[in-house]
């Protein structure tokens, strides 16, 4: 025995498959538009920035911070590598503060304690910390055993 299959049957199936279509549309422009593209950020990092002024260290000693982030629902998430040299020792620690130029910032993480040149890593912050990035107002500052208040900084700019 054989069902037969009415026109009833049929207009069903056919609005169920429309309605399958419609989602997974919706779901793919969703997607789509919570794709954010990864901002790029860098940041020189010098002694004679720092505040207060090193005072065990040499005139050459330099670092550079780069990296991306992305915004995502609840957070952001900074992938970033840091590079130094001719510092007055080993790096003890290195930490992500906000704050304007010329001022001594508030921490929002540290990065890596204690640091190795060309260490980077993924680090989840805040969303907060999007607009302290976005308007210039954060910066790396590196520490070593000769500067406990810190030997280099540099303000975080991002690429545009």
């Amino acid at each position: 025995m054989r069902k037969r299959v009415t026109l009833d049957g049929v207009k069903k199936l056919a609005l169920l498959a429309v309605l399958l279509v419609a989602l997974a549309s919706a779901g793919v422009a969703a997607a789509v538009a919570l794709k954010v593209k990864p901002r790029h950020v860098n940041a020189h990092l010098t002694t004679r920035v720092m505040v207060p002024k090193p005072v065990h260290t040499k005139k050459k000693a330099f670092g550079v911070f780069s990296g991306a982030y992305v915004v995502e629902k609840k957070d952001v998430r900074l992938t970033w590598k840091l590079a130094f040299t001719k510092l007055s020792g080993k790096v003890t620690g290195a930490t992500l503060r906000q704050g304007k130029p010329g001022l001594i910032g508030t921490t929002i993480t540290v990065l890596c304690k204690p640091c190795k040149s060309g260490k980077g890593a993924t680090t989840l912050l805040r969303k907060s910390t999007a607009n302290a990035l976005d308007s210039g107002q954060a910066y790396v500052q590196l520490y070593t055993k000769s500067n406990p208040a810190g030997e280099l900084r540099g303000q975080i700019r991002v690429k545009k």
